[in-house]
């Protein structure tokens, strides 16, 4: 019987084929590697900083962490440097919140409390402080100030001019067109706001800007202009519904 010879096989190297013992990795595996652990190094700075944000609390710094941390997701939000919060997003802005306000006089209807001062910051844009007599007050006379139990570091002011309640009322109330404000530097500082006549959109009943950058317990307006009612033939009452103080 005729014997069949067979080849003798050869074991097998360890290692993948085609590579051996080539310990190189190809490029794209070490920027695969890359993206991987820059990725893990983001986690894990994002976890320490929520993680100290709850640990830290008991120690009394909560408020310093979470400003740190809230800044943090602000730029990671808006890599321009020269954005800043605003009236829409105050982002890390913290709202500062008058122990009170006070002014010369203020509109008596229906409730002797309806149009008083303190309105300006009840968070409520359908109540407001509405001034009569307007420039029959004498110099400093038409003026609105608010009181803060301590020193406040301001930076952003958001005021809803004119009574805003709804479009009529605003249309039948004066708006502020230049205010000095006061408490905020040496130097009073002038500043404009705008008057809506096209009510078609929400325009009117949002916060107008003001930028700021003053520590203080004391902030005034002085009224030295305004826009009069639209509607009305009434030269001599003007609103603000509200004003919210950010820093």
């Amino acid at each position: 019987m005729r014997q069949r010879l067979t080849q003798p096989r050869s074991r097998p190297q360890s290692g993948r084929r085609g590579h051996g013992h080539d310990s190189r990795l190809p490029i794209g595996r070490s920027f695969n590697r890359l993206g991987k652990y820059l990725a893990i190094s983001t986690a894990g700075a994002i976890a320490t900083i929520v993680i100290g944000t709850f640990l830290l609390q008991p120690l009394g710094v909560e408020g310093r962490t979470q400003d740190a941390a809230n800044r943090i997701w602000w730029i990671a939000k808006h890599p321009s440097l020269e954005v800043r919060p605003t009236c829409k997003d105050t982002g890390y802005y913290h709202r500062r919140s008058p122990d009170n306000a006070d002014a010369i006089d203020y509109y008596h209807q229906s409730r002797d409390d309806e149009y008083i001062y303190t309105n300006t910051y009840d968070g409520k844009r359908q109540t407001a402080w509405v001034e009569y007599g307007w420039g029959t007050h004498g110099k400093n006379g038409d003026t609105i100030s608010w009181d803060f139990a301590h020193k406040e570091n301001i930076k952003l002011l958001c005021v809803t001019n004119g009574l805003a309640k709804n479009i009529q009322a605003y249309r039948d109330t004066g708006t502020i067109k230049t205010v000095q404000i006061r408490g905020c530097g040496a130097t009073p500082r002038m500043q404009d706001l705008k008057e809506f006549t096209d009510t078609s959109s929400d325009a009117w009943e949002n916060p107008q800007e003001i930028d700021m950058s003053c520590t203080t317990d004391k902030l005034i307006f002085d009224i030295s202009a305004i826009y009069p009612a639209q509607d009305r033939n009434n030269v001599d009452e003007v609103g603000i519904s509200e004003v919210t103080f950010w820093g």
